[in-house]
């Protein structure tokens, strides 16, 4: 199969197969063009998503997302496939990194958080929300960056919806996704949508535990009940002096979406005007 692939798609050679998901085969490769990068071959009956993400990226340059050098469709042993060839980030998942080590530092979480929110600023300048922004699409490099990645439910607001809009449950993962998005109520979704899974995500790297998931992952309905009824537990952060740590993300994971900061940008200023009451704060 690595033999027929570097046939079909000129200048690469195949290193090695990373895990697959989905319709989707990943490996990393050696470009003679971009270097060592990734290479996605997606089954080519259901892209839809894939092209949307593609655009967008392509469209948007956004800090600490990999980006794409090359996309096409080939055909390999008679099966169609729609190929991406991305940049490489060397690394680990956050989702990974959160199992081994189960928590992230104060000053772990203030600079994940300060990068997610960088990146929704953007997003939001483009009027694109990300909607699955959880611990799996997170990436950290070996130099400790952060990234996003995966943006194949992505909503760009300027470009035709892939969503039928009369659906009762939209695009998301349960457990990081805000109410409005599981709801479905399309004229709420937007960047403080996102804002919510942040939250959640910088909740769960803190604490070890997701607030809404408690063991019965299968149990759909009662992840979405919990994400609606429930509060995150307001827990003592060691470092947060003043608690303004913790108060922030109860004010993004807030159910009303009023009630959350009213932008990216707010949020982000918020974060920073509070990093000296942080005990690292001052290093």
């Amino acid at each position: 199969m690595n033999k027929d692939i570097e046939r079909q798609i000129k200048g690469i050679e195949i290193i090695k197969a990373l895990k697959p998901g989905g319709q989707k085969d990943v490996y990393v490769i050696q470009s003679s063009k971009y270097g060592q990068c990734i290479l996605k071959l997606i089954r080519a009956s259901k892209i839809e998503r894939v092209i949307r993400e593609i655009e967008i990226i392509t469209k948007y340059t956004i800090s600490n997302v990999p980006k794409i050098y090359d996309n096409g469709y080939t055909e390999i042993n008679g099966n169609k496939y729609l190929y991406i060839i991305e940049e490489f980030i060397q690394g680990q998942s956050l989702f990974d990194k959160l199992k081994e080590k189960q928590k992230l530092s104060l000053k772990e979480a203030y600079n994940l958080l300060e990068t997610l929110l960088k990146i929704e600023v953007e997003l939001e300048e483009n009027k694109v929300i990300h909607r699955d922004i959880k611990p799996d699409n997170i990436l950290i490099s070996n130099d400790e960056e952060f990234y996003l990645i995966d943006f194949g439910i992505a909503r760009a607001l300027e470009m035709q919806s892939l969503t039928y809009t009369e659906i009762k449950v939209g695009p998301h993962t349960p457990g990081y996704a805000a109410p409005e998005l599981f709801q479905y109520d399309k004229g709420k979704i937007g960047t403080r949508s996102d804002l919510f899974s942040i939250g959640v995500v910088i909740y769960e790297c803190l604490f070890g535990k997701n607030p809404f998931i408690s063991g019965k992952e299968n149990q759909i309905e009662e992840i979405w009940y919990k994400t609606i009824t429930v509060l995150p537990e307001n827990i003592k952060i060691d470092g947060d002096t003043q608690q303004q740590f913790m108060g922030l993300i109860e004010t993004l994971t807030m159910k009303q979406i009023s009630k959350r900061p009213p932008s990216a940008k707010k949020a982000l200023e918020w974060l920073q005007s509070i990093k000296e009451t942080l005990a690292f704060g001052k290093e």
